[in-house]
């Protein structure tokens, strides 16, 4: 298994919005690969985040879900979040431990799309 020690989270990465993936909506991650979730009660479900949200919850390894994989021509939120010395000071960002996975496959709810993200995982 990939060495995923520490705090892993999941975002959803959209035009306008970025969304927190929560721990019951991603249990082939969590519970099937024994990741490690940020700890705030929103993890059960995930909710919108700004990047001010992703600092508070400490993580090591970050999963960036971009839903513009077809059409990489449609900008992301956090193309503007990357120019930011905010973002530069997130541990996962100065570790080198962001990645970007197809989040239309990885953050759905097929079987080919889990297939997908768990592969992209480990």
């Amino acid at each position: 298994m990939a060495n995923l020690e520490g705090i892993v989270a999941f975002v959803q990465v959209r035009e306008k919005e970025v969304w927190l993936q929560g721990i019951d909506y991603l249990k082939p991650y969590y519970d099937g690969l024994g990741l490690k979730a940020p700890v705030p009660d929103t993890m059960q479900e995930g909710e919108q985040i700004s990047l001010e949200g992703i600092t508070t919850l400490d993580i090591d390894h970050l999963f960036l879900g971009y839903f513009n994989d077809s059409d990489q021509s449609i900008p992301t939120l956090t193309d503007e979040w990357e120019e930011s010395e905010v973002w530069r000071g997130l541990k996962a960002v100065q570790n080198n431990h962001v990645y970007s996975i197809n989040g239309e496959l990885a953050l759905g709810y097929g079987p080919i799309g889990i297939t997908y993200g768990v592969q992209a995982v480990l």
